[in-house]
């Protein structure tokens, strides 16, 4: 999600991808609060099965941590961390799953 001054925005082809049928979760260097924000913000709340901020752990991006605390809540290892900054491919690297951006 890009940051605006006053809102959220989802890239183009976001909404449609989202509308397929797979597990996802957010780890996101915003906030807890923001993050709960922006998925409230675009009515995703149920679609994702966690939703993690940079402040939600002790050590956030790039350090591995809300990867592995995503593992650990849905119970699986398979994991492509999609992307946008070079923090979300070294934090995919650090915790050894696929990544893209």
């Amino acid at each position: 999600m890009r940051l605006s001054t006053q809102h959220e925005y989802l890239f183009d082809g976001i909404t449609e991808l989202l509308a397929r049928p797979f597990r996802a979760a957010v780890a996101t260097g915003k906030s807890q609060r923001g993050a709960d924000r922006a998925v409230h913000q675009h009515g995703l709340v149920d679609r994702f099965e966690i939703v993690l901020g940079g402040n939600s752990l002790p050590r956030p991006k790039p350090n591995p941590d809300l990867l592995y605390a995503i593992m650990e809540a849905t119970g699986t290892k398979d994991l492509v961390m999609v992307g946008d900054t070079t923090y979300d491919l070294e934090m995919a690297h650090s915790a050894k799953v696929k990544a893209m951006v």
